[in-house]
């Protein structure tokens, strides 16, 4: 399950454990997006995921400024 790797991945001493996780759930609650943060995630991003949406959310985490608009994407 997530909870489980993400976890494992923030244990680990190797290069990946302070890579940003975004934790991707049908909850779109805000009690469940502060649960997921609480337990190490970075970000929660609730379903259905719209896929300009998604990739603003993921260049956000990787500190880049891409946007919908570079690349060619269809819902």
């Amino acid at each position: 399950d997530g909870a489980t790797a993400c976890a494992a991945i923030r244990a680990s001493r190797g290069p990946n454990a302070s890579q940003p996780i975004l934790a991707f759930t049908a909850d779109a609650s805000h009690g469940r997006a502060v649960e997921v943060v609480a337990t190490g995630f970075d970000d929660h991003v609730a379903k259905p995921i719209m896929p300009a949406d998604h990739l603003t959310r993921v260049a956000g985490w990787v500190g880049r400024r891409h946007t919908a608009e570079n690349y060619a994407i269809s819902a």
